[in-house]
């Protein structure tokens, strides 16, 4: 320990006391975050009169899924956009078999799609022989290195639910700024611990850096919960599709006219079949 140490820890509590100062800290930092957790969980929406079927196009399926499924996306999002777009004749689907099914690419490109719907598109086209044909063994193969497509997937697909106000979100900026604040105290109380315990290699520096990083982990884990949240608007909306859903299930439609979006849009808690995946 330097003299620069020695001459500051002069003023500092005892070692004993700064360890029970951080532990305290912890305990207090991470039931705040659990309060704030509690308070900020989306409730679950209820079932409502399903969407006019006239209007069964305002919500993509990726929009969907978000929605029902918690504002938490499941691996089928990006297999329900690509259902769309074989509804609206952008690609084909053919089922060859129980196990098998192949996409085929239309000619151009396609108007009006938005930014996570020209993703998957782009995607398949990778994928693509030179006869435009993906098989869905293919499109399985190439889903092991796209985590970073996954990514950006369901970032454009939030962007567009938050500027539809239909998801905000969990942590607001007050949020952030008290739990950013409340990891400061442990921080500095490991910092204090590292400066009083007997190590001649100990530095002033060196403990500060110790504290720096605990609260820089504190706030990192709290980052991580960050997720999405739903908003009175979504909350409706999300209640709608349920309905539908509820209607599909029992066999009813709320009527006979032909609706662009495929049953598939509306998120459904049974695995996928072997395949059918287009990404993870």
């Amino acid at each position: 320990m330097n003299l620069a140490s020695v001459h500051f820890t002069g003023l500092l509590p005892g070692q004993g006391v700064a360890v029970a100062v951080a532990g305290i800290g912890l305990v207090v930092w991470f039931g705040l975050l659990g309060m704030m957790a509690v308070a900020t969980r989306s409730p679950s929406p209820r079932p409502g009169m399903p969407p006019d079927p006239n209007r069964l196009d305002a919500e993509s399926p990726a929009l969907v899924d978000l929605l029902t499924g918690g504002w938490k996306f499941c691996e089928e999002a990006a297999a329900a956009t690509v259902l769309d777009l074989a509804a609206r004749r952008v690609v084909a689907v053919e089922e060859i078999g129980p196990e098998l099914s192949l996409v085929r690419l239309g000619r151009g490109d396609p108007p009006d799609l938005n930014p996570y719907e020209q993703m998957v598109l782009d995607h398949l086209r990778r994928l693509a022989t030179s006869d435009g044909v993906v098989a869905t063994g293919a499109v399985a193969e190439g889903n092991r290195h796209i985590g970073s497509w996954w990514k950006s997937f369901s970032h454009a697909v939030i962007e567009e639910a938050r500027a539809r106000g239909l998801s905000q979100r969990r942590w607001t900026a007050g949020h952030r700024t008290v739990l950013s604040v409340a990891a400061v105290v442990p921080g500095l109380a490991v910092a204090v611990a590292f400066m009083l315990a007997p190590n001649e290699d100990d530095s002033l520096f060196g403990s500060l850096g110790a504290g720096f990083v605990v609260g820089a982990m504190l706030v990192a884990f709290a980052e991580k919960m960050n997720g999405e949240r739903a908003t009175d608007l979504g909350l409706e909306v999300a209640g709608r599709w349920l309905g539908l859903r509820g209607h599909l299930a029992g066999g009813r439609l709320p009527s006979s006219r032909p609706w662009r979006r495929p049953s598939g849009a509306v998120r459904s808690r049974t695995p996928p079949r072997s395949g059918s995946r287009l990404v993870r």
